[in-house]
């Protein structure tokens, strides 16, 4: 008991919470009105289906009656929406007037419908998001009525943008810069949440959000750090603690990838040598610069350019592209690069020019020295002098004594019947010999003053180049311990260069850095006190020349260019870096032999050193690093190997060939000049003439051929190349003949006759045979021309093969002709349908003229339709039908009828079946078709019983509508036939003897009746074969005739017993 009273208690409580104030999104009920938590304050307020304030002095009082309505406290209001009316349209005064207020005071006006009518009106305002309380007012005379009073709840979460971007970056870079805002109002604590937390990161993951109030979240960060390269997206997604969405956001940003390039064993050699062999397995002549292996590496002809591993190898004469691909990976962006390169017959020639090109303003004039391999002569053309700092006459160089600058110099070997063409470009400069190299310029210069304040780490520094020799000036407070460090930045870490004891007056102080720092810092550590000071900051650049590897191992292959790498790291050399050979050994080649620097210059630079021995021996070389006026010397010692050259048998040779074609195979290995011999496997199918030209004496079969070639002692033996030819019929070449006749649709294409026209082989000799139509039968649709297919047929079937082609016939369209008739005169009753036809079977056209067309019309199935009215009658109608032809017919003659409109002539069709005598005429049943309605009736209205016989019997139609019908007289054909008759009782026949006839044997007795009934009918038997003499026996059966006396019954028949005696 005491549990129910509690459950009771409960839900009270809980409704009158649920009740505590107004509702949001609810109708206002009288249970509202009565309800003071809601209701707060009312003056001359009662509820009569809504709202009514009342004039307290029967119309003659406009005192402002209201009620005070308090909204849900926890809520935020948006729209009111009520309807008002007043009960007289006498009233007057201020109407209606409803206002808002945050605390139940200083209220402010939000609608004033006024004197809005007898008829409800419905009003929609908008409400401050801090209004708690809404007073409905009414100052008129007679009553007021408010109804359907309802408060909508505000509630949203509004982002800054729906698309947030965060612009272009680096992959693996961050930026923190884009940022975004979220409006909210009424809603639970919202939180942010993100589905790419790969390349995106929030600053903001939570918003104190709350029901009852607003606010901006402003300023939240987008922290943007792509991963990969590409388009990144990102999905924020807004949600309160009921996880409910309120927003989505999408974030955007673009990664660029890092980039690579191709690198080539030497961009600039466009000609190659057959034979030649570039790169190797252990040094590729092709690579990406990030490392990446490529993903693919192909010649556009590998007749001419073929790749085997990390080796490039000259074939043959000719041209290709090598197209290196790499397809990047998700952080570095793909690459593809194409080398152009000609292979050659000729020999190729390299130009030497190791001659200084640097010089001081006025040197003496210069001839310039640049020396062919070829030993044919050097011409030089300035490519490039914007500055003027030379002139060029021949190949004298004059220097000038004002300008300075680089200008570009072209070294040209315009080769012969043995050489190809050649070129060189080196860059010449000139300087003040009064500019200082070595200290400048510098990696770090700073004049500034800064100072350490006890224990800090100053700004840092960084290093352009290669550093050298730090110097600075510094000092410390009078009274101050000491604790000051220099650091420099190696790799990644912080490491000590000195902690120099300072005084209290500047000094200067020198250093040696790490060639390997990039920066640089001053700093004070634990011990320090009061400040230190120091300026004047100065890092020169490293001086040096330093290679990577410092010797070099060349494995070699006789006849074939192996390229190694030389890495050369340089610093502040002064004017130029030259590299050769010592001895000039003409089996080595360096490029560039010449590296132009300007002072303060840094870097590393790939130096290619190719080896092509000319002999099986290996070689001993030193390379050459050196700089004149630094007096740099670099030496590079270099060892090599010499192996046997790999030949190859290379050739074009298809696994089938054609009949057709003219096929010739290399005598000589292009690359080591030794001779290639052949193998063919059966001769008696396919064999080499003198010229080394493959004669086919079979085909539709196999063969194979064996390739070799036999090394000595520079190349080894080539690898046999086996190749299994399948031998197939060769299609002849069609100049192909002409169609001499024209003939029309409908016609076989073997009506025309094809003349001229031939077939050829490969070798543009005629092959014999003839053309024939493909499907001599088919009909061709018309056409001016129509493609048809013909065929070669050779004579040497065995060995050629047909072929199948077209060829232009002119095919006429096929003349049409109507055929239709019609009569003089049409019925109007008539059922018609115009029957015209062409032998196409295509579709007539048919048109209506004449007076008669106003009472004529055509359906869609050619049916002629006319208007049953008496004027149309004598009306006289034309009708004209044709056919349009089409892309296989012309079109056809017109043919035109005109017929009279007359009178339908009534159509009678009557049938009878045969009737047993004894019915009159008009009893008897009978069957009757007629086109119109109408009545019918024989001649002879007498309605005779008519006897067995066959008649024609007169008969009138007449037509319902005589008006438009004429009556009809036909002949209706009557059959009556005989009662039917049965034998009752047989007849007897008496004995006769041997050589009488049945005639003469007497038969006595019998009867016959009508069928069915006991009605005897009277005749007479008789014997069918009167005349007939039996033979002498006992019981024979004969037939024997009954013939009624009327013939109005059937005759019938019986078989009667006869004993013939001796």
């Amino acid at each position: 008991m005491n549990k129910r009273i509690l459950l009771v208690f409960c839900l009270i409580m809980g409704n009158v919470s649920l009740w505590a104030q107004f509702p949001y999104n609810t109708d206002f009920t009288a249970s509202h009105f009565s309800n003071p938590s809601i209701v707060i304050a009312s003056s001359n307020a009662s509820w009569d289906g809504g709202v009514l304030l009342t004039n307290a002095k029967l119309g003659f009082d406009w005192t402002e009656r209201y009620i005070v309505v308090a909204l849900d406290q926890g809520g935020i209001p948006d729209k009111l929406t009520f309807t008002c009316k007043q009960n007289s349209v006498g009233s007057t005064g201020d109407g209606f007037k409803v206002y808002q207020s945050a605390t139940n005071g200083n209220w402010s006006k939000v609608s004033e419908p006024g004197l809005s009518g007898t008829s409800e009106k419905p009003f929609t305002v908008t409400l401050a998001k801090t209004t708690k309380y809404l007073k409905f007012g009414w100052s008129g005379n007679f009553k007021g009525y408010y109804t359907k009073i309802n408060v909508s709840e505000l509630k949203y979460v509004t982002p800054s943008a729906s698309i947030v971007d965060c612009g272009t970056l680096d992959v693996l870079q961050s930026s923190n810069d884009t940022q975004f805002s979220i409006d909210w109002c009424n809603v639970k604590p919202l939180t942010l949440s993100l589905d790419n937390t790969t390349d995106f990161a929030l600053g903001t993951a939570s918003i104190a959000s709350s029901t009852g109030a607003y606010g901006t979240a402003s300023n939240i960060i987008v922290d943007f750090h792509p991963q990969t390269k590409g388009a990144k997206t990102a999905t924020v997604t807004v949600s309160d603690s009921d996880n409910q969405t309120w927003a989505t956001i999408t974030l955007t940003g673009q990664s660029n990838a890092l980039s690579q390039s191709i690198v080539w064993w030497d961009e600039e050699t466009t000609m190659l040598s057959r034979g030649d062999t570039i790169g190797s397995n252990e040094s590729p002549f092709v690579f990406a610069s990030s490392d990446l292996p490529l993903t693919s590496l192909t010649s556009s002809d590998e007749n001419v350019l073929r790749i085997e591993g990390g080796r490039l190898i000259a074939v043959a004469a000719g041209t290709a592209d090598i197209i290196a691909y790499q397809a990047g990976s998700p952080t570095v962006d793909e690459v593809r690069d194409t080398l152009h390169l000609e292979v050659t017959n000729l020999l190729t020639q390299k130009i030497t020019w190791t001659q200084p090109l640097s010089f001081l303003l006025g040197a003496a004039q210069t001839e310039l020295t640049a020396v062919a391999s070829s030993g044919l002569p050097i011409t030089y053309e300035l490519v490039n002098n914007a500055n003027n700092i030379v002139t060029l006459v021949g190949n004298m160089l004059t220097i000038s004594t004002t300008n300075v600058g680089t200008a570009t110099i072209k070294a040209t070997q315009a080769g012969n019947e043995t050489y190809a063409a050649t070129s060189y470009l080196r860059t010449l400069r000139v300087r003040d010999p009064n500019v200082s190299c070595i200290n400048e310029p510098l990696a770090l210069e700073d004049n500034n003053e800064y100072s350490l304040s006890t224990i800090q780490t100053g700004p840092e520094f960084v290093l352009n180049g290669y550093p050298a020799v730090l110097t600075f000036e510094a000092k410390k407070s009078a009274i101050g311990f000491n604790y000051f460090y220099v650091q420099q930045y190696i790799g990644s870490s912080w490491s000590d260069v000195a902690n120099p004891s300072l005084g209290s007056n500047y000094a200067t102080y020198t250093y040696n850095l790490n060639r390997n720092a990039t920066k640089i810092r001053f700093l004070t550590r634990t011990g320090a006190t009061f400040k230190k000071y120091y300026k004047n900051i100065r890092v020169t650049r490293a001086h040096f020349i330093e290679s990577n590897p410092t010797t070099m191992v060349i494995n070699g292959q006789f006849g074939t260019t192996t390229k190694k790498t030389v890495q050369l790291t340089y610093s502040n050399v002064q004017d130029e870096i030259h590299l050769n050979i010592i001895g000039n050994n003409p089996d080595f080649h360096i490029e560039p032999a010449l590296i132009s620097v300007e002072c303060g210059d840094y870097g590393t630079k790939n130096i290619f050193v190719s080896y092509t021995p000319s002999a099986i021996e290996p070689d001993t070389v030193t390379l050459n690093v050196s700089s004149v006026k630094d007096g740099w010397n670099l030496n590079i010692p270099i060892t090599t190997t010499v192996e046997k050259r790999a030949q190859y048998i290379s050739w074009a040779l298809r696994d089938s060939l054609a009949s057709t074609q003219t096929y010739t195979l290399n005598k000589i290995n292009p690359v080591s000049g030794l001779p290639i011999i052949y193998n063919i496997s059966d001769e008696s199918i396919l064999k080499l003439d003198a010229d080394n030209k493959l004669v086919f004496l079979q085909v539709d079969t196999v063969v194979t051929i064996t390739a070799s070639c036999a090394g000595n002692d520079y190349y080894l033996d080539a690898e046999n190349i086996v190749k299994t030819i399948r031998l197939f019929k060769g299609l002849p070449t069609l100049t192909l003949p002409v169609a001499a006749d024209t003939i029309y649709f409908g016609q076989i294409l073997g009506l025309v006759r094809l003349e001229g026209g031939c077939a050829k082989d490969m070798s543009d000799d005629l092959v014999a045979g003839s053309f024939v139509w493909e499907n001599y039968l088919a009909v061709p649709n018309a056409g001016n021309p129509v493609s048809c297919a013909i065929k070669f047929v050779p004579e040497r079937r065995d060995i050629y093969g047909e072929v199948f082609d077209f060829v232009d016939v002119v095919v006429l369209k096929l003349p049409q002709f109507i055929e239709w008739s019609m009569p003089d005169s049409l019925g109007i009753l008539d059922s018609i349908t115009l029957d015209a036809q062409v032998a196409s079977g295509l579709k007539i056209s048919y048109q209506l003229s004449g007076e008669g067309a106003a009472y004529a019309s055509i359906g869609s199935g050619n049916e002629l339709n006319l208007n049953a009215t008496v004027e149309a009658l004598g009306k006289e109608l034309t009708i004209t039908a044709w056919q349009v032809g089409n892309h296989n017919y012309l079109p056809s003659d017109t043919v035109v009828y005109t017929v009279i409109i007359r009178k339908t002539i009534a159509e009678f069709f009557a049938a009878t079946e045969p009737t047993i005598y004894g019915k009159n005429l008009e009893d008897i049943p009978i069957y009757v078709d007629h086109n119109v309605a109408g009545t019918w009736q024989y001649d002879d209205t007498s309605n005779p019983i008519l006897d067995v016989c066959i008649y024609s019997l007169s008969a009138t139609f007449t037509p319902s509508n005589l008006e438009l019908c004429e009556p009809s007289h036909v002949e209706i054909p009557v059959n009556i036939i005989a009662i039917p008759t049965t034998i009752a009782v047989a007849p007897t026949a008496q004995s006769i003897e041997q050589g009488k006839s049945l005639g003469e044997a007497t038969l006595v007795g019998g009867s016959v009746v009508v069928a069915g009934t006991t009605d005897v009918v009277a005749g007479t038997f008789a014997w069918q074969n009167p005349n007939f003499i039996p033979a002498i026996g006992d019981n024979q059966e004969f037939t024997v005739v009954f013939t009624p006396n009327s013939t109005n019954y059937a005759v019938v028949t019986c078989t009667v017993t006869l004993n013939v005696t001796q």
